[in-house]
């Protein structure tokens, strides 16, 4: 129906919700993002929030069809945004963490009940993880605390609520994986999977929509990469 559009992520509604990006369509040549409520629908295209957005580009779509996605403002501001709500208008844009004004936040992913991951930059320029609930156009989302305090980020959130991500044990790039309770703000540490954390790198990319595995690799003390699946701690 499109040119220069492709889908990037699917529901598991009946019929499923289906998003699409479509390059070089929007305003000024920026991204269009359409939403298909089924595979014969029509598509309907979600315009961006208003304040000067000049592009955004979607990343997933839950089971209720709400999607999440980036835009992109002047001044170099970003913001996620979430399309579709439970409650309120129908459209959340995150600008705040624990209620302080933030240049820069990131969409990472979003649960089936509408709870989203999140990163932001940080007044010394470091990423780290939060999480947001978009519900009635809140525009603030919550710092998830780390096992150590050299940054970190958030890569997905499953349907228990769990976060995952990585984090910066010593500062000097030495990656670790970290997850929350459910719904939670203070992170664990995953640690290595034999339990060294010396000399080796273990990184999450990955977690199942229902949250109780976990992707990722281990590198280990031998320089060996190795490809992982486990439970979520």
């Amino acid at each position: 129906m499109n040119a220069n559009c492709a889908p990037v992520d699917i529901s598991d509604a009946s019929p499923p919700a289906i998003v699409g990006n479509c390059q070089d369509a929007g305003t000024g040549g920026g991204n269009k993002i359409v939403l298909w409520n089924g595979v014969s629908a029509a598509y309907t295209v979600l315009a961006p929030p208003g304040g000067g957005a000049k592009s955004c580009t979607a990343l997933n779509v839950n089971f209720l069809a709400m999607v999440l996605g980036q835009c992109d403002y002047a001044g170099d501001v970003t913001r996620a945004v979430v399309w579709g709500s439970l409650r309120g208008s129908g459209l959340s844009v995150l600008g705040s963490i624990n209620l302080n004004g933030m240049s820069k936040t990131y969409a990472v992913d979003m649960n089936d009940n509408g709870a989203v991951a999140c990163n932001y930059l940080n007044a010394n320029g470091s990423k780290q993880p939060c999480l947001w609930d978009p519900s009635d156009s809140n525009s603030n989302a919550t710092a998830i605390t780390l096992p150590t305090a050299n940054g970190g980020i958030a890569v997905a959130i499953g349907n228990t609520g769990k976060v995952v991500g990585n984090y910066d044990v010593s500062g000097s790039g030495s990656w670790l994986p970290f997850s929350t309770p459910p719904y939670g703000y203070t992170s664990v540490s995953g640690g290595s999977p034999d339990g060294n954390s010396s000399g080796e790198q273990t990184s999450v990319s990955k977690m199942t929509r229902g949250g109780a595995f976990e992707a990722g690799t281990w590198i280990r003390v031998d320089f060996v990469a190795v490809d992982v699946v486990k439970s979520v701690p």
